[in-house]
């Protein structure tokens, strides 16, 4: 009676509750800026979907977002990310080349070109079947290559580095940049570096055949520091300087000589005018000051400084991502100055290693077929394995399906042959020289921008590529493959 006593008012609580209609959470709205977009579809984890007008677009808290051009999600994908009040092209990816060629396509794509206050779409020609085909198999990474199919003219890098920097002073002129939406004081980072490019123009990539030297890191360094009202320590770490004066140490790969083995403290007096979360900690972090888009050009005590940097901050994700462009030569630099890097600042409380363990959908572009090709994976341990049925739904499939191995097929999955199987944000932005069997070299570039509380739902580009030379003799990348690998789920038995 008393176990009854106890359940009944419970059950009752229950049956009410699930009675009760839970209410959505409300729609915010958001802003895709490259100058004001009109005529992006946009497709979001919470069902939200529709055309952005002037830019606008309307999410839910926790959503992820995906914008495709074309007129509904069967188009080509643009961008997929954890959307916030302003959603940029330097906010949508990790790589500076791909930031910079977005905004040319879409400047390419604007029937209003005379105005440079929006971005009205083309959709008629966004609305072809076979123009779509074409985009989908462009890489914007290598824009002026893939594009030569398109039938249209393509906006020069010049036109849209002016453009980006343009749009962000629109964005200061029309939103609350001053506004504090991050407090760093107290806490502790991770500053991580990639080395996409030197100053020559020469293409960096970690070689999967020196992975078993101790002291190979490749083009990644990493930076550990805490701040607090003291100054900053580091700890620690590898560090982040590349290349070595004798050159006996490429510039490409990270020089651990200068790694630092002890914790080291530098006050406030010593750190003047250091950009990043350093420098806003003392007053708290604005949006202005998070993000933005500059073409610099000063001398910098002998060494003139002519790129682009772009800097942006998630507040879903709390990560700070930060990349630079060297814009070639100029009446001041004379050297090559094709210098490309990636930065990402996180907080050690983030995700240290990407989840890919459950299932995925796999998309591969194919320039000889309309349709894109579509497969269900399981990634379990480090093995990946093939649906051996097709499926709307990959989730709907169980283990048993999976029984095809596929591991060879991804060799350039460099994390799993290392171990742990899970890969770092570093390792899954940085492009990798693999072997096959017989022992042949092939380039793979990987891109993933996180999306999500937990990081893993954002969409993982797998580029197949080989090295070839421009016009100008500069080391450039000819894709022959484009995958886009999106995690659907956890494993399920």
């Amino acid at each position: 009676m008393q176990l009854r006593t106890v359940m009944l008012p419970s059950l009752l609580t229950l049956l009410v509750g699930c009675s009760q209609h839970i209410p959505e959470k409300a729609a915010l709205t958001g802003y895709f800026i490259d100058a004001p977009v009109t005529g992006l579809y946009y497709s979001t984890s919470s069902n939200l979907e529709g055309m952005t007008n002037k830019g606008a677009y309307e999410y839910r808290q926790g959503d992820t977002v995906t914008f495709y051009l074309g007129q509904n999600a069967q188009a080509m994908p643009l961008t997929k990310v954890s959307p916030q009040e302003i959603t940029t092209p330097y906010s949508s990816s990790t790589t500076p080349s791909r930031t910079v060629n977005m905004t040319r396509l879409l400047l390419s794509l604007d029937s209003q070109p005379a105005s440079s206050d929006e971005i009205v779409l083309a959709s008629h020609l966004l609305s072809q079947p076979d123009f779509q085909q074409k985009l989908k198999t462009i890489d914007l990474n290598n824009l002026d290559v893939t594009s030569k199919d398109l039938g249209i003219d393509i906006v020069s890098m010049e036109t849209a580095v002016t453009h980006l920097a343009a749009s962000q002073q629109y964005i200061q002129d029309n939103f609350s940049s001053d506004k504090i939406i991050y407090a760093p004081m107290d806490k502790t980072f991770v500053y991580v570096s990639i080395k996409r490019r030197d100053y020559q123009g020469k293409l960096c990539y970690y070689d999967t055949a020196r992975a078993n030297e101790p002291d190979y890191y490749g083009p990644i360094g990493r930076i550990k520091y805490s701040i607090n009202s003291d100054g900053i320590i580091i700890h620690p770490g590898t560090g982040d300087y590349f290349g070595s004066n004798d050159g006996s140490i490429s510039s490409c790969e990270l020089n651990i000589q200068y790694q630092t083995i002890a914790a080291e403290s530098e006050s406030w007096q010593t750190l003047d005018n250091i950009p990043g979360v350093i420098g806003c900690a003392r007053t708290g972090c604005s949006r202005s000051y998070l993000n933005g888009y500059k073409i610099q050009s000063h001398d910098d005590e002998g060494d003139w400084k002519y790129r682009t940097i772009a800097h942006s901050f998630n507040e879903t994700t709390q990560l700070i991502m930060e990349s630079t462009q060297g814009l070639g030569k100029n009446e001041h630099v004379q050297h090559s100055n094709h210098a490309e890097l990636l930065r990402f600042t996180l907080p050690d409380t983030a995700p240290e290693l990407i989840n890919m363990q459950g299932i995925w959908q796999l998309t591969q572009y194919n320039p000889d077929s309309l349709e894109p090709r579509q497969q269900c994976l399981l990634i379990k341990g480090n093995r990946i394995y093939q649906a051996n049925t097709q499926a709307d739904d990959c989730m709907q499939l169980n283990d048993i399906n999976f029984n095809k191995d596929i591991s060879k097929q991804y060799a350039d999955m460099w994390w799993m042959q290392q171990g742990p199987t899970n890969p770092t944000l570093a390792q899954l932005n940085t492009p990798v020289k693999w072997y096959d069997k017989t022992e042949q070299p092939h380039i793979t570039s990987w891109e993933y921008l996180p999306t999500g509380n937990q990081w893993d739902l954002g969409i993982l580009y797998r580029l197949q590529q080989k090295i070839v030379a421009d016009d100008f003799g500069r080391e450039q990348l000819e894709t022959i493959a484009i995958s886009e690998l999106h995690k659907l789920g956890d494993r399920h038995g």
